[in-house]
C-alpha cells in the first residue's frame, strides 16, 4: 500500500512539474528564441510522436529563418554588428543543444567564428563613427556572458578584450596626464574589466586605480581637514569633530598613521572641549531648574552634566553637583513628606483618622531621614489624637456608612467632574474605615456593593489636583509667553508653560484630559524657538547626507553605491528629529524618496 502511494505521488509530482514548467512554443510566443531553442532540445529528446517532433524542428527553422532575415537585411555599421551578434549567439547555442543539433542545417550555412568576427568589426566601426567607447564595451559584456573561456572562440574573444582595454587604456593616460583623476579612474577600471579574464592587473591597470583612487581619497581626506578647521574657527565643534574624524578614517585607510593620529589627537582634544561645553549646558540648565523649584527636571540634568564632568575628572565641578544633588533629593523629599503630611491633615479634619494615621507614618519615616525634629513632633501630636479617637467610643460604624451613603448622593447630583471624584474619594475613605476598624460585620456585604460601585464609576484619579495644578499653570505661562515679542523671554515663558502641560499630561486619568494637556503639548512646541545645538545637528546630518550621495558618484560596485545611499537616507532620517520646519521636513521626505528610487537591491 505505501509503495502504490509512493508511486501515485511521483506520478502526481510529475504532472505538476509538466505543466508548470514553460514551453518551447510558449518561449517562441513571447519572442525569446533563445529559451526557445534550449527548451526544444529538452523536448526533441523526449518526444516520441512524428507529427509533435516535425512541429518542434518546424518551429527551430522558423527561428533560424527571424535571425537570417534580420542578419541579411542589415544595411548600417549598427545593424550589421547588432544582427551579426545575435546569429552567432544562436550558432553558439545551437552547438550546445545536440538535438536541435542534428535536425537542423544552420551549422553547414555558416561559420560561427567569421560571424562572431563580423560582430567585432562593424562594432568597431560603429564606434568609430559615433566616438562611442561604450558600443565596444556593451559588445563585451555580451560576449562574457557567453563564456566563451575554453571554447574555439577563445582567441577571437581575447583578442576583442584587449582591443577594447587598450582603448580606454589610452582614455586613461590622457585623463591622468590632464590630472583628471575621477575619469582616469573611471577608465583605469574599465581596463581592468575588459581583460579581467586574461589578466587581473593588465597594463599595470589594478595598480593605477589604488593610487589613483588614493590620490582622490587623500585630497578628499586633506579638503575634510581644511573644513574642519573653518568649522571650528566659526564656533561649530560638532561638525569640526564629524569632518576629522572622515579625514581620519581615510589616513588610517591608506596606513598613513602619523596624520592619523595628529587628527586623531584633535579629535579626543574638541571631543572634551565639547563634552564640558554640553556638561556646562546641562549644568546651567539644572540651576535653572533648580531656582523655578523644578527639582525632577532639575535632578535630572545634575545628573547628565555630573556624568560628563566625571568623564574628565573635573572634582571641582564634581563636587559643586553632588552638593546640589544633596540638597535636590533632599527637597524631593521634603516635598513628598510635606504632601503626605498636609494630606494627613485634611483626613484627619474629616475625622478619617486610619487614612489620616497612613499618611501621617508614610510621611514620619520621611522626615526621620531627614532629622526634621519639628516636623515630627508635629506629626506625634496627631498620632497620638488619632489614637485617642480611635480608641473611644467616637468611631461610630454607622455613622461612617451614612457619612459614605451622603457622599454617594452628592456625586450623583453633582455635574463638576472633579467635586464627583472628590465625593467618590471621601465615600471610599469611609468605606475603606469601616472595613479596616472591623466595623458592621453584619453589613459587608452592602459595604462591599458601596466600592465596586465607586470603582466602577469613577472617572478621575487622586492626582486630579495635580493635573489641574500644572494644566492651570500652563496656561498661566502661555499667557505670559504671549505678552513679550523678545525671543528669549517668550522662549523662556514657552519652555515653562510647555514642561507644566508635560507634567499636566503625566497627571492625567481622563481621556478629556489627556487630550486637552496633548493638544496644548503639540501647540505649544510649536512655538519654541529651536535651539542653536538643534540647528547645529540638522547640520551634520544633513551634510551627512550630502556626502553620502556625492561619494556615491565615486563608487562603481553597485552593492557599495546602494549603501552610501541608505546611509544618506539614515542621516536625512536623523536630520528631520531637529527641526520644526514643516517646508523643510517636507523637502527632505523628497529626497528620502528619489534616494529610496535609486537603490538597485531593495533587500
Amino acid at each position: 500500500m505505501l509503495k502504490q502511494l509512493k508511486l501515485i505521488s511521483i506520478f502526481v509530482l510529475s504532472v505538476f512539474t509538466i505543466s508548470c514548467s514553460t514551453t518551447s512554443e510558449q518561449y517562441f510566443k513571447r519572442g525569446e528564441y533563445i529559451n526557445a531553442i534550449k527548451t526544444a532540445d529538452v523536448e526533441l529528446a523526449k518526444v516520441k510522436d512524428n507529427n509533435e517532433k516535425n512541429e518542434l524542428i518546424s518551429r527551430v527553422n522558423t527561428i533560424i529563418s527571424i535571425y537570417e532575415n534580420n542578419y541579411n537585411l542589415a544595411n548600417t555599421n549598427y545593424s550589421i554588428a547588432e544582427s551579426s551578434f545575435n546569429l552567432f549567439k544562436l550558432l553558439h547555442t545551437i552547438e550546445d543543444n545536440k538535438q536541435v543539433l542534428v535536425n537542423t542545417n544552420i551549422q553547414k550555412k555558416y561559420n560561427a567564428i567569421d560571424i562572431l568576427e563580423k560582430s567585432i568589426k562593424y562594432t568597431k566601426l560603429y564606434s568609430k563613427e559615433n566616438n562611442s567607447l561604450d558600443s565596444l564595451y556593451i559588445l563585451l559584456s555580451k560576449l562574457k556572458d557567453e563564456k566563451l573561456m575554453g571554447t574555439k572562440y577563445l582567441g577571437v574573444y581575447q583578442n576583442y578584450s584587449k582591443y577594447v582595454a587598450d582603448k580606454y587604456y589610452e582614455l586613461a593616460v590622457f585623463y591622468e596626464g590632464s590630472n583628471n583623476l575621477e575619469m582616469a579612474l573611471e577608465n583605469y577600471i574599465k581596463v581592468n574589466d575588459s581583460y579581467e579574464d586574461f589578466d587581473r592587473n593588465y597594463r599595470n591597470s589594478s595598480n593605477k586605480i589604488y593610487e589613483i583612487k588614493m590620490t582622490i581619497d587623500l585630497n578628499d581626506a586633506n579638503k575634510l581637514v581644511k573644513k574642519a578647521n573653518e568649522y571650528y574657527l566659526a564656533g561649530n565643534i560638532e561638525k569640526s569633530i564629524s569632518l576629522y574624524k572622515e579625514a581620519v578614517s581615510i589616513y588610517s585607510r591608506y596606513n598613513l598613521d602619523e596624520k592619523a593620529d595628529i587628527y586623531r589627537a584633535i579629535v579626543k582634544r574638541l571631543t572634551r572641549e565639547l563634552d564640558l561645553k554640553t556638561a556646562r549646558k546641562y549644568y546651567d540648565e539644572a540651576v535653572n531648574y533648580y531656582n523655578l523649584k523644578s527639582y525632577k527636571y532639575a535632578l535630572e540634568r545634575f545628573k547628565d552634566s555630573y556624568k560628563l564632568y566625571d568623564k574628565y575628572d573635573d572634582n571641582d565641578m564634581k563636587k559643586l553637583i553632588e552638593g546640589y544633588l544633596e540638597v535636590v533629593n533632599f527637597k524631593i523629599k521634603e516635598e513628598k513628606a510635606k504632601y503626605l503630611f498636609d494630606r494627613g491633615v485634611n483626613l484627619y479634619t474629616n475625622g478619617e483618622y486610619e487614612n489620616a494615621k497612613y499618611n501621617f507614618n508614610e510621611s514620619k519615616k520621611l522626615y526621620i531621614s531627614f532629622s526634621n525634629l519639628e516636623m515630627l513632633k508635629k506629626i506625634d501630636l496627631y498620632l497620638n489624637a488619632i489614637e485617642n479617637k480611635m480608641n473611644t467610643k467616637n468611631v461610630d460604624g454607622e455613622k461612617l456608612l451614612e457619612n459614605a451613603k451622603q457622599y454617594l448622593n452628592k456625586a450623583v447630583i453633582e455635574r463638576n467632574e472633579y467635586k464627583v471624584n472628590e465625593y467618590y474619594e471621601k465615600a471610599l475613605d469611609n468605606l475603606n474605615a469601616i472595613i479596616k476598624l472591623n466595623l458592621l460585620p453584619n453589613k459587608i456585604d452592602e459595604i462591599n456593593s458601596y466600592i465596586k460601585y465607586i470603582k466602577r464609576n469613577k472617572n478621575i484619579s487622586p492626582n486630579n489636583l495635580l493635573y489641574n495644578k500644572y494644566f492651570n499653570n500652563g496656561l498661566e505661562y502661555k499667557k505670559e509667553a504671549e505678552k513679550y515679542i523678545d525671543v528669549e523671554k517668550t522662549n523662556y515663558y514657552y519652555t515653562l508653560a510647555y514642561e507644566n502641560f508635560e507634567k499636566a499630561l503625566e497627571n492625567a486619568t481622563t481621556k478629556k484630559e489627556k487630550d486637552d494637556a496633548s493638544r496644548y503639548v503639540k501647540l505649544i512646541k510649536k512655538f519654541i524657538i529651536i535651539k542653536e545645538e538643534d540647528i547645529n545637528l540638522y547640520n551634520l546630518y544633513y551634510e551627512k547626507a550630502m556626502k553620502d550621495l556625492n561619494d556615491s558618484k565615486y563608487t562603481y560596485i553597485v552593492s557599495n553605491r546602494d549603501e552610501m545611499y541608505k546611509s544618506a537616507i539614515k542621516n536625512l532620517n536623523e536630520a528631520k528629529k531637529y527641526t520644526n520646519d514643516y517646508n523643510l521636513i517636507n523637502k527632505l521626505n523628497s529626497m528620502i524618496k528619489e534616494i529610496e528610487s535609486r537603490i538597485t537591491f531593495k533587500f
